[in-house]
């Protein structure tokens, strides 16, 4: 007699599903290589939330890491010249995007003392909130093992 398999509610949607993965709240890829937690936050997800939101976590690791100074750091340096790069070498599109697309910017203090020039990426809010909404949901089902309602966020 075959078994059969137990439905699982969707850490991010709330959705009842048979074919649930376990996914991590917080993407490994926003870790350096050898920096990863021991004892990461994981959840179920369905595969419609776990293939869309996968799909966007290299542009919010990519993000992080550029609009911050990779410099300040040794672990953005690290993310900057070896995740970073990679992801950017990998795809024309995002290349395009990221380099070509760049912008010249003065960078100045809240009250408008100029202090620095450098580059400006173009920056879409929508695709970087999908990993900040991820996250935001996956701890909440992490903490309180319900799904947080959609009404709450985007």
């Amino acid at each position: 007699m075959a078994k059969r398999q137990l439905s699982t509610i969707c850490g991010y949607c709330g959705c009842s599903t048979d074919k649930a993965s376990r996914d991590h709240a917080i993407p490994l890829a926003l870790w350096p290589d050898g920096k990863r937690p021991q004892h990461p936050v994981i959840v179920p997800a369905c595969v419609e939330c776990h293939e869309e939101i996968d799909r966007e976590v290299a542009y919010f690791r990519d993000m992080v890491v550029l609009m911050s100074d990779p410099d300040s750091h040794p672990l953005l340096e690290s993310m900057a010249s070896g995740p970073v790069a990679k992801n950017i070498g990998r795809d024309y599109n995002l290349w395009q995007q990221y380099i070509v697309g760049a912008e010249f910017a003065w960078k100045a203090t809240e009250s408008g003392l100029v202090f620095d020039s450098g580059f400006r990426v173009p920056f879409d809010s929508d695709r970087f909130c999908l990993s900040i909404d991820k996250i935001v949901r996956g701890l909440f089902y992490h903490k309180s093992q319900h799904p947080q309602s959609r009404s709450v966020s985007r």
